[in-house]
């Protein structure tokens, strides 16, 4: 019999161009699977470095930012304080808090001990039975004015 490696045919310009493609897709893949190891390795030394300088930041069950809709601007308030994440836990000490006192004429307007039906609490907390009221944060706190802070 014949040599059969004798008869091997060429590869034709399109089977050409399509290895050449082939290798290029191949290429392209590599080198996104590299960056990509590379980006998760440099996410992981951050985290290891923050968690070895014991670097936490306020976060959520859900590991959002603690109460940024609360934190900011709403239509007929006045500016409200700049408040850092690492200053929102009401136990943490920031002797210059000084927010704006400020209650929305709407809120005002649906006080639950003027308005029946009303959802608002009274202007006045000493008015409020506290001990009946529950905090998904835990128990309630109150400032020097017996003003309950917001959990």
């Amino acid at each position: 019999g014949r040599n059969r490696s004798m008869f091997r045919r060429s590869k034709s310009r399109s089977e050409s161009r399509h290895d050449v493609q082939t290798e290029a897709r191949l290429r392209n893949h590599r080198e996104q699977e590299e960056k990509r190891l590379e980006e998760a390795e440099a996410e992981k030394q951050l985290q290891q470095k923050a968690e070895k300088l014991a670097i936490s930041e306020p976060k959520l069950s859900s590991g959002s930012r603690p109460h940024t809709q609360a934190r900011s601007a709403f239509p007929f308030y006045p500016a409200r304080a700049v408040v850092a994440d690492d200053k929102v836990p009401w136990a943490v000490k920031w002797p210059d808090y000084s927010p704006t006192t400020f209650t929305a004429p709407h809120v005002l307007a649906n006080d639950s001990t003027v308005k029946p039906g009303g959802w608002a609490d009274p202007v006045d907390p000493t008015s409020v039975d506290w001990p009946c009221r529950a905090s998904y944060e835990g128990p309630i706190a109150f400032d020097g004015h017996q003003q309950p802070l917001n959990p």
